[in-house]
C-alpha cells in the first residue's frame, strides 16, 4: 500500500520545533557525560581518587544544568505565547487533534516526573528561597531514575512531532562524542594505575619530571 504522506508543517512550528530540537539533543549529550562520570561506583572511587573536590564541584554543576535545561521545557507559554521556548509552545502551535492527544500526554508525563525538578529550579537555582536555604522546608530529592524517564520522554515528544510530520526520527538516546566521559576516566584510571605501580617500585621519574615541568609553568 502507498504510505501516507507527512503531514504540512507551518513555517512557526518548523521554527520552533528546530530550536528545541537542539535544546534536546544538547540535554542528551549533557545527560551521557554526567552518566559517564557520575553514575558508576568503579568510577566514582577514581574520581574521589583524583580530584574529589573538583568533580563534587562539577557534578553539582552538570546536575543543576540538567535541572535548568529540564525545567525550561516542561515551562508553560507564557503570557504572550512567545516568551518561553518549551513544549507547550509547541503544542500551541499544532492543530492535528490525534497527534497533539499524543504529544499533550507524553509532555503530561514528563511534567509528572518532574515535579521535584520544578521545585529545585523555582526554589533553590532560579531563586534562593530563604526557607529552603536555612533548612526549614528541605528540598524534595532528585531521582536519577526520574531525570532518565524525563529525559526519554522529552526525545518521544519531539519524535512523536517529526514521525507525523517528516515521517523521520532522531536517535536522541544514541548520542555519541569524541572526547566525552570515557575518555577523562580511561587517563585518569590509566594515570592512577601508573602511579600506583611506580609507587611501588620506587620510581620517582615520571613524577619528579611533572613537579619539574609544574614548577617552571607556575614560575612564568
Amino acid at each position: 500500500s502507498l504510505m501516507e504522506k507527512p503531514a504540512p508543517i507551518s513555517a512557526v512550528l518548523q521554527k520552533r520545533l528546530d530550536a528545541i530540537n537542539i535544546e534536546v539533543t544538547n540535554l542528551h549529550f549533557k545527560w551521557l557525560f554526567f552518566e559517564q562520570l557520575f553514575t558508576n561506583k568503579q568510577r566514582f572511587e577514581i574520581l574521589k581518587a583524583t580530584a574529589p573536590s573538583l568533580f563534587s564541584y562539577i557534578q553539582d554543576l552538570m546536575l543543576h544544568d540538567m535541572i535548568l535545561c529540564i525545567a525550561r521545557l516542561t515551562d508553560p507559554m507564557g503570557p504572550s505565547g512567545r516568551d518561553n521556548l518549551s513544549f507547550d509552545c509547541i503544542l500551541a502551535e499544532m492543530n492535528d487533534s490525534s497527534v497533539r492527544k499524543e504529544v499533550s500526554e507524553t509532555i503530561t508525563k514528563i511534567k509528572t516526573k518532574t515535579e521535584a525538578i520544578r521545585v529545585w529550579r523555582n526554589k533553590k537555582l532560579a531563586h534562593n528561597d530563604l526557607a529552603k536555604a536555612t533548612g526549614e522546608n528541605p528540598l524534595p530529592p532528585i531521582y536519577i531514575a526520574d531525570l532518565n524517564e524525563a529525559l526519554k520522554l522529552t526525545g518521544q515528544t519531539l519524535n512523536i512531532i517529526y514521525r507525523h510530520f517528516q515521517d523521520t526520527e532522531f536517535g536522541y538516546g544514541h548520542c555519541t562524542a569524541a572526547g566525552d566521559g570515557d575518555s577523562l576516566m580511561f587517563y585518569l584510571e590509566y594515570g592512577l594505575d601508573a602511579w600506583e605501580e611506580e609507587k611501588k617500585n620506587l620510581n620517582m621519574d615520571r613524577i619528579n619530571k611533572l613537579r619539574a615541568k609544574r614548577t617552571m609553568h607556575d614560575g612564568k
